[in-house]
């Protein structure tokens, strides 16, 4: 739609700019009308394909920003735990009333490539939490949510 707009505005533009071509020069040729249309019409497609330079971004989830997923009984039970590093599985297990779904060996490159695990809680497709524990069995941090 925005290229349509702008092609039809620049031919206008033209439009004008061939009458007055044609009344101060005296030449009333139709081809000096089309020429001016034809080239003004281009420059407003030009235009009008141009992107825009940026588009709006979606704030990330977070506690205060709460996406449509995190309204999962999970979600909210993991909201109620607060930060979960440090805590063993079976304290979070037992906080948040939920087991985890699926366990998932790692290697911790920021940790010296120590061993470590995944546990994801998954409660569908959309809503999936997923925690790394290190090797001394405590909770390094939330990775997915």
């Amino acid at each position: 739609m925005k290229i349509v707009s702008l092609t039809l505005a620049f031919a206008l533009i033209g439009l004008g700019v061939a009458g007055l071509i044609m009344a101060y020069s005296g030449m009333y040729d139709m081809i000096v009308v089309i020429l001016c249309v034809l080239f003004f019409s281009f420059i407003g497609a030009l235009i009008g394909s141009i992107p825009p330079t940026s588009s709006p971004k979606t704030a990330p989830a977070s506690a205060g920003n709460l996406t449509p997923a995190s309204s999962s009984l999970i979600f909210q039970s993991f909201l109620r735990i607060g930060d979960v590093r440090g805590k063993t599985i079976d304290e979070i297990v037992s906080l948040v009333g939920f087991d985890y779904a699926i366990i998932e060996k790692c290697t911790i490159a920021d940790r010296n490539n120590e061993a470590g695990l995944y546990y994801r809680w998954k409660e569908n497709d959309s809503v999936v939490i997923t925690l790394l524990f290190g090797a001394d069995g405590k909770c390094i941090g939330i990775i997915t949510k």
